[in-house]
């Protein structure tokens, strides 16, 4: 969650350089990077949430590099009763193994709905195994072909079982890169009214703000914006200037099955963390929090914001060391008009 940086991990940032090795997830993305692509036909896109059989069918795609190391994609296609569905996911490459991780959030559902699942990249294409909610085993997969031009094809295979032919293949959707203006069209769309989960009504007093501070009076400045994803989630991206910038992005969600308000955090030089029961406790609190380092060093951290208002708050991390937490940053932030987020998108 960061809710502040501490010094090791402020000293790693600037010690990395500006450019940073590419994965094979990111190579294989590469030129769908920065874009929106858009497939559009009459007739059933072959998907649950189709309301109508013959109704036009507009599904799109939109790609980003996200910190460095991730890859961003965001998708609006037809949703039930010919409503829209939503989703963003975020993929990971898991080096110690050659997978892809990846997590997904969508608008289904009254706190909305995550997914986990993993996938490869073979001969330079990136493979998703889809899985249902009953068992881990994969029941499709999505094949992202190449760009050529203008376009590129997306397959979906499904498992019909040994007796029906194995893996079949759906004839592929051709889709066309779109308009720069989509982004942020589709990004404006994806941002409903934060006012019915756990998460978004936690977090209401900082929702559609920025904040900043300075960080341990080194003159560096820390500016974290907080708005609602799919009016369902919270999203946290902060950003501290520099050459290169050190910057990162938190995602909040309500766990049904734990009770609980937890999070997913990824940063520009690779690090990510997750972290659990987030609360409310005379203002936020969250428990623990599990942190990766680009250098796969583990920390484990704790967290709150104190006094809360509409001019700022206070925030306050501990560091687990040996058996005993130690306060290892405690930061001011105050209310900014200045969103460095709007220039960068």
């Amino acid at each position: 969650m960061k809710l502040t940086l501490t010094s090791g991990i402020l000293a790693a940032s600037f010690a990395m350089t500006p450019t940073h090795a590419d994965t094979p997830l990111i190579d294989a993305f590469s030129d769908l990077l920065g874009s929106c692509w858009a497939y559009s036909a009459e007739g059933r896109i072959d998907e649950i949430y189709s309301a109508d059989e013959l109704a036009p069918v507009y599904e799109m795609y939109c790609f980003e590099r996200m910190e460095n190391h991730f890859v961003r994609i965001r998708r609006q296609a037809p949703g039930p009763h010919g409503g829209a569905f939503f989703n963003e996911e975020i993929l990971q490459w898991n080096a110690a193994y050659d997978t892809i991780i990846t997590v997904m959030f969508t608008n289904l559902l009254s706190w909305g709905h995550i997914n986990y699942r993993d996938g490869i990249v073979q001969d330079g294409r990136v493979i998703l195994d889809i899985s249902d909610d009953e068992s881990s085993s994969s029941q499709a997969r999505l094949i992202w072909g190449a760009v050529q031009g203008d376009q590129f094809s997306l397959t979906i295979e499904r498992d019909m079982g040994e007796n029906y032919g194995g893996w079949v293949a759906a004839p592929a959707r051709i889709y066309t890169r779109q308009d720069a203006s989509v982004g942020p069209a589709l990004d404006a769309l994806m941002t409903g009214g934060a006012t019915f989960t756990p998460a978004t009504e936690l977090f209401q007093p900082l929702l559609g703000a920025c904040w900043s501070t300075e960080i341990n009076d080194s003159g560096a400045t820390d500016t974290h914006c907080f708005t609602d994803l799919m009016g369902r989630y919270v999203r946290d991206r902060h950003i501290v200037p520099g050459n290169p910038a050190y910057s990162g992005e938190t995602l909040f969600f309500a766990d049904r099955e734990s009770d609980s308000i937890e999070f997913y955090y990824y940063n520009s030089i690779g690090g990510i963390s997750e972290g659990y029961d987030v609360h409310a406790a005379n203002g936020i609190a969250y428990d623990h929090e599990n942190y990766r380092g680009p250098n796969g060093e583990d920390q484990t951290f704790r967290g709150r914001y104190e006094d809360i208002s509409y001019r700022g708050y206070i925030s306050i991390t501990e560091e687990l060391q040996g058996e005993d937490w130690v306060e290892v940053s405690r930061q001011t932030f105050t209310r900014t008009e200045h969103n460095p987020f709007e220039t960068i998108d």
